[in-house]
């Protein structure tokens, strides 16, 4: 007897209903409604749902490292030959040595933002420990806040928005 998991007898069809399956997924059905519709279990149709589901991230993540390793390789070509004729029109003292200086950039730029070199650096920090010095500055800091907001309310300004500080700051994030 042959198996009936690499038969293509028992496989297309099986392929074909899993297809079905992904299709009403897709336009909308519960999991519960497609094992219902095709008269199968709840835990089947979401076994196939996310395998079919991480199949096609997998696919999405091989195309997108596909096309940024094309897209650097060719930022990359561009910036090679940009030199060269840079270096080439500066031996030659040929007009457009502007240009391709403004060529050179625009290619620079963009594998910059092609790697996210152009993002703003972002830091968390964590306070672990307390000290005396901590615990005045924020008593310092909540004391300024409520001065800050008698004096505008005694002068008829609005309310400034300043954060509570609650004892000391536990976490900091900049962008």
């Amino acid at each position: 007897m042959g198996d009936a998991n690499k038969s293509p007898r028992v496989q297309i069809p099986r392929t074909e209903a899993h297809a079905e399956w992904l299709d009403d997924y897709i336009s909308g059905m519960s999991l519960r409604a497609i094992a219902a519709k095709h008269g199968v279990t709840h835990p089947a149709v979401h076994h196939v749902i996310h395998r079919q589901l991480a199949a096609a991230r997998e696919r999405r993540d091989q195309l997108a490292d596909e096309l940024y390793e094309i897209q650097a390789r060719r930022y990359e070509l561009l910036w090679t030959e940009t030199v060269k004729a840079l270096a080439d029109a500066k031996a030659n003292r040929e007009v457009g040595v502007a240009q391709l200086i403004s060529a050179g950039r625009g290619v620079l730029d963009s594998l910059t933002k092609l790697h996210g070199l152009d993002q703003p650096m972002r830091v968390d920090v964590t306070v672990t420990e307390t000290s005396d010095v901590d615990r005045e500055l924020a008593d310092l800091a909540t004391k300024l806040r409520d001065k800050a907001i008698k004096d505008a309310q005694a002068a008829g300004l609005p309310t400034p928005d300043l954060p509570v500080l609650d004892g000391i700051v536990e976490s900091v994030t900049e962008d």
